[in-house]
């Protein structure tokens, strides 16, 4: 699962890298009373939101990675199960 959201936030970032600057661009070029700048602003301002969301995901990722998951409750339910009847584990 960790491999899955490292790997879709780096996917992420590369797509949104491109509509980030893109709409940037676009804003330093078009005038301020362009009929479109609402609409390109709109965009950059949602890829800049994307992004930070995408960074939380490669955090999430890292400390997924970083911190496994614990035993199976199943297993340990067999050991004291074991453990209760005297059996061996």
């Amino acid at each position: 699962m960790a491999r899955f959201a490292s790997r879709a936030a780096h996917d992420l970032t590369d797509i949104l890298t491109l509509f980030l600057g893109t709409a940037t661009l676009l804003l330093d070029e078009l005038p301020l009373d362009h009929p479109r700048r609402r609409q390109v602003a709109q965009v950059e301002l949602v890829a800049r939101r994307a992004t930070a969301l995408t960074r939380q995901l490669a955090v999430l990722s890292r400390h997924m990675q970083l911190d496994p998951p614990g035993p199976r409750l199943s297993l340990v339910r067999e050991e004291d199960s074991r453990r209760d009847r005297g059996a061996d584990p």
